[in-house]
Parts: structure tokens; sequence; C-alpha cells
């Protein structure tokens, strides 16, 4: 696969190293090419100091990302299996909330989603931070809706004036984490 950028005017205002994210690469790529120059692969710790050209591959997110470009370098191309592993594969979202207070930390909070039949799945408390934690699985690539919980539909969350809240929705994608909060819940509103 190649991708290639046409660039109009002079390109003065354009960033002098790109970032380019590539979706949906379905396997870790074999080789990527920067015109003549083939970008080094980087490992999980040089991709996140930040600091270093090359390529990384997310498995999470099914996608290239390549760093330290120049227009210049341009086009990219790409040497992977193009092949469908899976055509609706699942995705795992990571989910973090803060809920009102007086909520009881020995007890989890709960996540309902569309993806799941709205079942309740038990969210973690993050004692760092002190909200709640934790990831769904939903179709990559699709909206989905979820609401939080005590565990029960009797326990929904609320807006803060404890009129009833509408769904949350999101979309499939691995990155980045959705952050929420909880105003109220409806057992604890007149």
């Amino acid at each position: 696969m190649t991708l290639a950028a046409r660039v109009t005017g002079d390109g003065s205002r354009l960033p002098r190293a790109l970032t380019v994210r590539v979706r949906r690469v379905e396997s870790a790529p074999t080789r990527v090419m920067t015109g003549e120059s083939e970008l080094p692969r980087l490992g999980d710790e040089a991709w996140r100091s930040g600091s270093a050209a090359g390529w990384w591959y997310d498995a999470e997110d099914r996608s290239l990302v390549a760093r330290g470009l120049t227009l210049g370098a341009l086009p990219l191309a790409v040497a992977y299996d193009p092949a469908l592993v899976e055509p609706r594969p699942a995705v795992r979202v990571t989910v973090e909330v803060t809920v009102p207070a007086g909520t009881a930390r020995d007890r989890p909070v709960y996540i309902a989603t569309s993806a799941n039949g709205w079942a309740h799945a038990p969210l973690a408390w993050d004692p760092a931070t002190g909200r709640a934690r934790g990831e769904i699985v939903v179709p990559r690539g699709e909206w989905f809706f979820y609401k939080f919980t005590r565990g029960g539909w009797d326990t929904v969350e609320r807006y803060a004036d404890c009129s009833e809240a509408n769904n949350r929705y999101g979309f499939g994608a691995a990155h980045p984490t959705r952050s929420d909060t909880v105003w109220a819940w409806r057992d604890r509103c007149p």
C-alpha cells in the first residue's frame, strides 16, 4: 500500500515533522519506506518516549503510526498482509468515571452498554485517582451507547438536577480513554 500527500502553496505553514496514522492495518507491517529510505521500527519504549523518528504498530487500534516524516519523504509505502482477519473485530475501550461524593467505594460502579445487551459490568476503583475504571468490548468502528449504574437500573446515573440522563455514546476505537462524570444517582434523587 502506498500513501501520498499533495500540498498546494509553498508549504511554509506546515509542521516540520509529520506524524501519520494509517488505519486499518490488519497485521504488523514487515517494512515501511519513505521514498528510497526504510524507516526503523520502534519498540514500545522508544515510541512512548516520543523522540525517535520511525514507525510503530498499534495492534489494539490496528494502525501504523509513522513519525518524524517530512513532506519530501512522502509517499509512504507500507508492506503488510492486507487480508482481513475479522470483518467486524471487537476493540477494548478503556473507560473511567468520576462519581458523586458519598458513592460507596467498597462496591463497584457498573457500566451497561448496547454492545453487551445492556448487562451491568463492574468497574474497579483506581486508588490513585479515586475514579472507577475498566474496559468494555465493543465493535470496532461502530457507535455504541452506555450508562453508568451502581448495579441496577434503580441506581442509574442522573443529571445534576436529578432529571433522566440521556444514553452516553461512543465510537468503537482503542484510543483515547473515555473519561466521564456522573452527577447523581436515581435512588438518591427526590
